[in-house]
């Protein structure tokens, strides 16, 4: 979303699953957990300045350019526009997170 001077709300990016209608018929759609924007300075991807990460009830984790979504089918051969997906064993009713763990060296 963007925000004009004037304090009005425009759509400038967006994601949406493929298979998003049977997902939602199936009470397996994207939860309302949200994106987690993973610290660039620890995760990232050539030619990607920042990535998200989104995870449904579907237990698909959908790893995003965060600087452009991927839109709806706007993939290879209508496929979803991610940088990765992941399949958990069962769904995921919350969000996402990352940890940058502290490297510690050897005593």
């Amino acid at each position: 979303m963007a925000v004009s001077a004037d304090g009005v709300l425009s759509l400038t990016d967006y994601f949406e699953p493929k298979g998003y209608i049977a997902l939602d018929q199936g009470d397996q759609d994207l939860g309302s957990g949200g994106i987690a924007l993973l610290n660039s300075s620890v995760f990232s991807g050539e030619g990607v300045a920042q990535i998200g990460v989104v995870v449904g009830k579907s237990g698909i984790i959908y790893i995003v350019n965060a600087n452009n979504l991927g839109g709806y089918k706007e993939g290879l051969n209508q496929s979803d526009a991610v940088l990765q997906t992941l399949q958990l064993p069962s769904g995921v009713w919350g969000g996402c997170g990352a940890y940058n763990h502290e490297v510690h060296p050897l005593l």
